[in-house]
C-alpha cells in the first residue's frame, strides 16, 4: 500500500510538472498533421493500385479529448474520400461512459469500403466487449483475431485484425486462418510489438498505434534501427514485413503534445515490389 501511495504521489508530481512546463511551450495537442505515404506491397492486385487507406488511432475520448476535436478529425478524413478507414485502438482511456459516444462520433466516418477497427489495451482494461458492441451498433466492423477481404473488380486484399498484444489477447495464427499464403495482407494491431511475430507469418504490412509517438518529445533524434523494440513512430521494415506506427489523435495523463503532433495517416497502396531489407530498417517521415 505504501509503495502504491508513493507511486501515486510521484505521478501527481510529474503531472503538475508537465502541466506547468506546457504553459511555456507551444502545445500541439490539437494541431493535427495529415501524413501521406505510399506503401509498396508485393502481389498487390492491379485493381488495388492507388487504393487509399486512412488510419486513425488512439482517440482517447474523455475529459482530455472532447467530441468537437474528434469530429474535426472525422471531417478531415471524410474530405479525402478514402477507399477504407482503419482504426487501431484506444478509443477511450478508462471510462465506459465514453465508449458509446466515441462509437457514435466515429460512425460519421465515410469510406467506400467501410470502417474497420481493432481494440487497444485501454479497451481491454475497461470493457472490450462493450466497445465491440458499441462499434457494431454503429456499423463499424471490429476484427478480433479474424480477417475479412476487401474486393475490387474480382480481386481481393486480406485485411486482418488482432486483439491487443499488451494484454496478451492477440492471436495472429487464428486471425490469418483461411487467408491464402500468397495473398497480400494488411494487419491491424494496436501494439507494434507484434512485428517479429507477424514477419514470421509473412504479413506484408502492419498498421499500429499505441505509442502516441512519445506525445512529449524533448528530442526528435531518431533512435538506432537495431533497437527496434523502442521504435515508436513512423515507418519500419523487417525483411519483407513493413510496419507503420501512427502517432495517434488524443492524449493521456496531460492534454499536451510537444514536438509530436497528432496524426491522421493517408496511405496509398502501390504495386512495385520493395527491395529486400537485411534485418531491420527504419525511415520515419518526421525524423528525417
Amino acid at each position: 500500500m505504501l509503495i502504491r501511495q508513493r507511486r501515486t504521489r510521484r505521478m501527481q508530481t510529474l503531472t503538475r510538472t508537465l502541466i506547468e512546463a506546457a504553459r511555456h511551450v507551444h502545445n500541439e495537442a490539437r494541431d493535427i498533421e495529415i501524413v501521406q505515404r505510399a506503401i509498396y506491397l508485393p502481389n498487390l492486385p492491379a485493381a488495388f493500385e492507388g487504393y487509399t487507406l486512412v488510419q486513425l488511432s488512439d482517440v482517447h475520448h474523455g475529459a482530455l479529448v472532447r467530441a468537437d476535436y474528434i469530429l474535426s478529425a472525422v471531417a478531415m478524413i471524410n474530405e479525402r474520400q478514402p477507399d477504407v478507414v482503419v482504426l487501431t485502438g484506444d478509443y477511450i482511456t478508462h471510462s465506459r461512459a465514453y465508449m458509446e459516444p466515441c462509437a457514435e462520433l466515429l460512425s460519421q466516418l465515410r469510406a467506400k469500403d467501410g470502417v474497420f477497427a481493432v481494440l487497444g489495451n485501454h479497451e481491454f482494461w475497461t470493457d472490450a466487449d462493450k466497445m465491440t458492441r458499441s462499434f457494431k451498433k454503429h456499423h463499424i466492423h471490429v476484427l478480433r483475431n479474424t480477417h475479412t477481404h476487401l474486393e475490387r473488380k474480382g480481386e481481393r486484399l486480406a485485411l486482418v485484425g488482432v486483439d491487443d498484444s499488451t494484454t496478451a489477447q492477440d492471436d495472429i495464427r487464428a486471425a490469418l486462418h483461411g487467408v491464402h499464403i500468397n495473398a497480400p495482407t494488411i494487419l491491424l494491431s494496436h501494439n507494434p510489438n507484434v512485428l517479429r511475430k507477424a514477419a514470421h507469418f509473412g504479413v506484408h504490412l502492419i498498421l499500429s498505434g499505441h505509442t502516441h509517438g512519445g506525445q512529449i518529445r524533448l528530442s526528435t533524434r531518431q533512435r538506432p534501427p537495431h533497437r527496434w523494440l523502442r521504435f515508436y513512430h513512423g515507418y519500419v521494415q523487417l525483411g519483407m514485413t513493413q510496419l507503420y506506427i501512427n502517432r495517434g489523435l488524443g492524449t493521456v495523463i496531460v492534454p499536451v503534445r510537444y514536438q509530436c503532433r497528432p496524426e491522421i495517416t493517408v496511405i496509398e497502396l502501390k504495386r512495385t515490389m520493395p527491395e529486400p531489407a537485411n534485418g531491420l530498417s527504419s525511415g520515419s517521415h518526421d525524423d528525417e
